[in-house]
């Protein structure tokens, strides 16, 4: 694809000088130094990514596919067998999001990292895995998944983890390592528990790693999260935000994030007393910024 592509020449060249680059970084540095069209660099960067020439991690940006390290195996002496380690949860992060966007549950979805989860205190609640489905139409909606993952025994502090959730996720779901399920007559109580919370089950298999041997258990109920805590978790979290003119769902890089006053008149008091900001964080899309 790139040998015969201006545009993926280009974004190619970028990339080979600049690493980590967030997405909408690369693509408007490449569109504005080779005056091409934004959307144009956007779509085939994607194609890159699909194609595998080019990465994209959360967090990391994106890079030349060649530009990853490679990690080296280690080797273990043959006269002693290797010790089988504790298998810790974030481990599964990413098959989760992978297995529930690959069966059609999600449009996107991402692994939050542990310095994702730190937040106020008023929102101590995050999950392990999110994702989100896109409804399109006159009103653009979405909805919120979020998976508490567990590789340990079940346990009913498990449930209100992950109903913790239902603050600003639609769907709230546990993962739980199938080797690990062990008391039958536990158990059943324990999905007759997270059935009677609304909770989704997805059992997986630790040791395997084996994506077609992930199934959903329980499928969960609508919860009703506060709208206010929805958009919240949705921009701080997954980094996705609605465009204030359009309406339409974008990720943080197709846009900008403005800061526009709030009534003095109104909210004159609160300001001073209880330190409300002055200024709200609306977003507006590249189209709509450009059109």
């Amino acid at each position: 694809m790139s040998e015969s592509n201006p545009i993926a020449q280009a974004i190619l060249a970028y990339l080979g000088t600049h690493q980590n680059q967030p997405f909408g970084t690369c693509a408007s540095e490449v569109a504005a130094s080779n005056t091409l069209d934004i959307d144009d660099v956007k779509n085939t960067l994607k194609r890159l990514i699909t194609a595998g020439e080019v990465t994209r991690r959360p967090r990391a940006g994106v890079n030349l596919a060649s530009a990853q390290p490679t990690p080296q195996a280690q080797t273990t002496p043959q006269t002693q067998p290797p010790r089988r380690r504790r298998r810790r949860e974030k481990e599964f992060y990413e098959r989760i999001r992978k297995w529930m966007t690959d069966r059609k549950e999600w449009d996107y979805g991402e692994p939050i990292p542990e310095k994702g989860k730190k937040r106020p205190k008023d929102l101590r609640a995050v999950p392990d895995v999110a994702g989100v489905k896109y409804f399109a139409g006159y009103l653009d909606r979405i909805d919120v998944h979020a998976v508490e993952v567990k590789a340990a025994q079940p346990d009913s502090h498990d449930l209100s983890e992950a109903f913790r959730y239902s603050r600003f996720a639609d769907f709230c779901y546990i993962a739980l390592g199938k080797e690990k399920i062990r008391d039958k007559e536990k158990y059943k109580k324990y999905k007759e528990e997270a059935r009677r919370l609304g909770l989704g089950i997805v059992e997986y298999f630790i040791e395997s790693g084996q994506r077609k041997e992930t199934k959903m258990v329980l499928q969960p109920t609508r919860q009703d999260p506060d709208a206010l805590e929805k958009s919240r978790f949705l921009a701080e979290s997954l980094h996705l935000y609605q465009c204030q003119d359009c309406g339409c769902y974008f990720h943080e890089g197709e846009g900008s994030v403005l800061d526009k006053p709030r009534s003095q008149k109104i909210l004159q008091s609160r300001i001073v007393e209880d330190g409300l900001v002055a200024t709200a964080k609306r977003f507006r899309c590249t189209k709509c910024m450009t059109g």
